[in-house]
């Protein structure tokens, strides 16, 4: 589902999810930490970039190799290799998986930055990487909770990235009613692949039913929801 809203401000996610409880999915940014009945989970992609980042500036190949940057991507990269790993057990056995494999590696890379925030210069880029995992990682740990958590948003990231790309072809919405009419067609073309179902053909047949009949029924609306669409 997507929504607009034209400000960033924390009091939009939390009234937006004022009725949920759980578990969520996060990446850095502030707004999500005063949300109440939710544990955050970080995004473990993201940390890696800021290290990625940082490797990426160290010019000599070998000096990169041997780097305090080198180490803390090396972390991210083995907990992404053993995350792979666990995705392959049934969910019974992944919480296990996660306890005795990821775990101890978890607390290692924690142990490791806590002891590189010392030395590291806070406004170069390795030091910012080191900054922003330490301050991830109570989030980054919830992902150990349970079998079923994830250890990055990769799948927010990857249904935003649709609507990222078609804003810049068409550079801005006219107005605030337009960007909630584009964030409520987005929602509806998502559900539509989620559910297996080609959202051209959905539009098409729902537009055309929906011009045909009166709806007064919460029960004609639910036919016609994607996820009971019959093409």
């Amino acid at each position: 589902m997507y929504d607009y809203h034209s400000s960033r401000s924390g009091k939009i996610p939390r009234e937006f999810l004022k009725d949920f409880s759980g578990y969520l999915h996060v990446d850095g940014y502030s707004g999500y930490n005063h949300i109440d009945n939710v544990t955050l989970v970080g995004c473990l992609a993201h940390v890696r970039r800021y290290f990625n980042d940082a490797y990426k500036l160290i010019e000599n190949t070998e000096d990169a190799k041997k780097s305090n940057t080198a180490k803390g991507l090396a972390y991210c990269n083995k907990l992404f290799d053993l995350d792979r790993e666990s995705k392959k057990l049934e969910i019974e056995e992944r919480y296990a998986f996660k306890q005795e494999k990821i775990k101890p590696i978890f607390d290692e890379f924690s142990t490791w930055l806590n002891q590189a925030s010392i030395n590291a210069l806070p406004q170069s880029k390795y030091g910012k990487a080191v900054t922003y995992a330490l301050n991830q990682m109570p989030n980054l740990m919830h992902y150990l909770d349970k079998a079923e958590l994830d250890i990055d948003n990769n799948r927010a990231e990857r249904s935003i990235k649709p609507f990222v790309i078609g804003r810049k072809n068409w550079l801005f919405n006219q107005s605030v009613s337009g960007a909630q009419a584009s964030a409520r067609l987005y929602s509806i073309v998502q559900t539509c692949l989620i559910n297996n179902v080609n959202p051209y053909n959905y539009l098409s047949d729902t537009l055309t039913k929906l011009a045909n009949m009166t709806i007064n029924q919460e029960t004609e609306i639910e036919s016609l929801l994607p996820w009971n669409y019959i093409s």
